[in-house]
């Protein structure tokens, strides 16, 4: 007997509810916030589970993750000064960050100082090899300058400096467009005919910019805007705003999308069964959603924002099943609702199988992003199945649909259309599709490419391409350089330089940054004092500046002080203000301690990655490992397609006869080469997206097939629901062919395509099976 209205009410209430409590437990349990944005969080992991090398190169990440450039120009350079300071301070006050970085505040007596403590530490070893290999020679130069008032001079005072080693100040890798003015203490650029202002600043907490993104992008477009005012130009470059940028993107195209979607399926439906029954649906879709949202937070804790994105596209999924069963109701004049729900019974259950079957394979992608859809899927699909065998039955058991005479012509004429090719000859047929099916396929391009996954703005683009022709600086990769103990590091950090040295002797471009160009060890250093203290005891190796008047108490007092400095450790040195600019190349972690190797621009990463390197040293290239990576997750993609396919017919055979089940895995398979020799054709790359794609291809394709192969007669309402369902599901997923990130487009645009050609194959069933087709279907 079945439930009263009252009933029904209960169960959609007991439903809901039951699902926004767990969602609420969850949540409240939880310390990570519940909406992620970051993009980082979707890339797969593929990093080697080397002690301690993911934790520095994730530490190296963070700290460049936190900094965002601004270039600021405009006509005059005292305007340019002027608004600079005023911009800079507008950020400090914005609450962003915790350092915004104008002026470069150097003190010539605390550099003095320093200097003086340094002294024979500040030559590098190639001007510190000028010196010990010719020292006759070397101080004889010195000399030369010192009676040149033109000759450049160090900042110490001569009687503290007479071998004129502060001349060689430490200077960063800077490229020849950046230069330091020591009257306003600015870093300026000159490039392109324009010149400007560099302000580096340092993100709060850039683990917050989910909440804090908004106010990011308002920061940056108020910057905008004040500069333009004045007739000045900005320009911004740095990861997190991309981040905001994806995030504020993937929000607005979650709303719109779904909206969008919700509207247009509630006018199709509307039309067809009523506004009551799309009530029903529209209430089975809202659960459905939130259980797939409720599943997702209960098992990651957080739900992506791009996981949103795609799940707007299972309303037309979760639709599938009550569509099958009602729309026959508007084609089929001996309709009822119990009888029909009866007779797909089987097929519901079949359909169900087969489509988790796919989210299932899913599931092992390797993938964050996809790994949460198919839990979401799964979760939403699993609900809108209970809901549409058990709860929504009852609440439409007196419902009446009665046949649509524009209906039935409208699905006979699709019929008709999709059936056109059969007229052909089947060897023909074959001819073509095979050669459809190769010539895409060798046509497709198969290369994961990071920068085919995200599109930023034209703007932001912009900015970052200016930046490297204004720095040209770092090229993405870098040497690691791990070892249990400081000593021991720049021991090995020593190595990698020389490694580096040895491929640009050999013809490969190379140009690095180091904390070793430097930083001595302490052998290096005891060498050193070895040398000066032998240097000491040369009495004409001194004569030069003898005959230039220089007392030999001067210079021995000199040698002295050189030879009585310290041995200094690393932490002696990172200690030192000097340092400052290289002290982000080093860093410490559980499994000891680390230091970076920046490869600059013009590097060939290329060669240095096919060559061994010396022990504890790895070449980190984040992009190619990312490119890498998504390589591995479609091709294991590819492997669990076939293991579904596989399964899936296993599990049919079980219930249908082998025959029927190989049918039902032709049509997906046959409609996963057609949608991926439609990508070739299109000139679209094959990448990891494309081909989790077809997993959800896959289990379409099957459900399709699965419903007209279990129905008892070939009638027009089952056909109609196959097409009705597939209408809702394309017009869902091509929603996400819009999207302006390309990764969730062309997740879109590929289950689009596929599920077209699983409805184009399927609809050529009934006359493949059954030739005798007495009712012309």
């Amino acid at each position: 007997m079945p439930w009263s209205k009252k009933h029904t009410i209960y169960w959609w209430v007991i439903a809901a509810v039951f699902i926004l409590l767990c969602v609420i437990w969850r949540t409240s349990h939880s310390p990570q916030a519940i909406l992620s944005t970051e993009m980082d969080t979707l890339l797969p992991k593929v990093r080697p589970h080397v002690a301690g090398q993911s934790e520095a190169i994730d530490a190296t990440q963070r700290r460049q993750d936190q900094q965002i450039i601004m270039f600021i120009t405009s006509p005059e350079e005292a305007f340019t000064r002027q608004m600079s300071i005023s911009l800079a301070q507008q950020w400090r006050d914005s609450g962003l960050f915790s350092d915004v970085l104008l002026k470069q505040d150097i003190r010539l007596d605390q550099v003095r100082d320093e200097m003086l403590k340094w002294q024979w530490r500040l030559p590098s070893q190639k001007q510190w090899q000028m010196l010990t290999s010719h020292p006759r020679q070397y101080i004889e130069q010195r000399v030369g300058e010192l009676l040149t008032p033109s000759a450049p001079t160090g900042l110490l005072p001569l009687e503290q400096d007479w071998l004129g080693f502060s001349r060689y100040t430490p200077q960063p890798p800077l490229p020849d467009a950046l230069s330091w003015h020591s009257d306003d203490q600015m870093l300026w650029f000159d490039a392109d005919g324009a010149s400007g202002v560099l302000v580096r600043a340092t993100l709060a907490d850039p683990a917050s910019l989910s909440h804090t993104s908004q106010r990011l992008l308002t920061l940056l477009a108020d910057t905008r805007a004040n500069a333009n005012k004045n007739d000045g130009a900005v320009a911004f470059v740095g990861r997190a705003i991309f981040n905001a940028e994806g995030q504020r993107s993937a929000q607005f195209e979650s709303m719109w999308m779904s909206l969008t979607s919700i509207s247009l399926i509630i006018v199709l439906l509307g039309g067809l069964l009523g506004g009551r029954t799309v009530l029903s649906l529209t209430i089975l879709v809202f659960v459905s959603l939130l259980s797939g949202v409720a599943a997702v937070l209960l098992v990651f804790s957080q739900i992506h924002v791009l996981t949103l994105v795609l799940g707007t596209s299972l309303i037309g999924l979760v639709l599938d099943l009550p569509l099958h069963w009602l729309i026959a109701g508007r084609c089929d004049a001996d309709w009822s609702p119990h009888r029909s729900l009866k007779i797909l019974q089987q097929p519901f259950l079949l359909s169900l199988a087969v489509t988790l079957l796919g989210y299932i394979a899913l599931l092992f992608s390797g993938l964050p992003l996809l790994r949460q859809l198919a839990v979401f899927s799964m979760a939403a699909l699993l609900c809108a199945w209970v809901i549409s065998r058990h709860i929504l039955p009852n609440a439409l058991h007196n419902l009446s649909l009665q046949p649509s005479p524009l209906l039935q012509r409208v699905i006979q004429r699709t019929l008709h259309l999709l059936r056109m090719p059969l007229a052909l000859p089947k060897p023909l047929i074959m001819i073509v599709l095979t050669a459809f099916i190769i010539s895409g396929l060798m046509r497709g391009n198969w290369h994961e490419d990071i920068r085919n996954w995200i599109s930023p703005r034209a703007e932001t683009l912009a900015d970052a391409q200016r930046l490297q022709q204004i720095s040209g600086q770092d090229s993405g990769a870098f040497l690691l350089v791990q070892a249990a103990t400081d000593e021991q590091l720049l021991i090995r950090e020593k190595q990698a330089r020389q490694w580096l040295d040895a491929q640009q002797a050999l013809g490969v471009p190379t140009r690095y940054w180091a904390l070793g160009d430097i930083v001595l060890n302490t052998s290096a250093q005891a060498q050193r004092k070895a040398t000066l203290r032998r240097f000491a005891d040369e009495q004409p190796l001194w004569q030069p500046l003898l005959n230039i008047g220089v007392a030999a108490e001067t210079l021995q007092q000199y040698t002295q002080q050189l030879s009585t400095q310290p041995i200094w450790s690393l932490q002696d040195y990172l200690a030192s203000p000097l340092l400052n600019p290289w002290r982000d190349l080093y860093g410490q972690n559980e499994a000891g301690v680390y230091a970076i190797i920046r490869l600059l621009d013009g590097t060939d990463i290329n060669v240095l990655m096919n060559q061994s390197l010396p022990e504890g040293v790895a070449l980190i290239y984040p992009r190619h490992e990312l490119s890498q990576g998504f390589a591995l997750v479609r091709d294991r993609a590819l492997w669990l397609k076939v293991a579904s396919y596989l399964a899936a017919w296993l599990m049919l055979m079980a219930m249908l006869d082998w025959r029927r089940a190989l049918w039902v895995i032709a049509i997906p398979v046959l409609a996963s080469l057609c949608t991926v020799a439609s990508l070739g054709w299109l000139g679209l790359p094959v990448s990891v997206f494309a081909v989790c794609a077809l997993l959800i291809v896959a289990a379409l394709g099957g459900d399709y097939a699965v419903f007209i192969l279990c129905a008892q007669t070939w009638t027009l309402g089952k056909i109609a629901g196959v097409l009705i369902a597939a209408a809702t599901t394309v017009l869902t997923f091509g929603l996400l062919s819009l999207s302006t990130t390309p990764a969730v487009a062309t997740f879109g645009l590929t289950v689009a395509l596929g599920v077209g050609f699983s409805v184009l194959l399927s609809s050529w069933l009934p006359i493949l099976i059954d030739k005798r087709n007495t009712h012309g279907l």
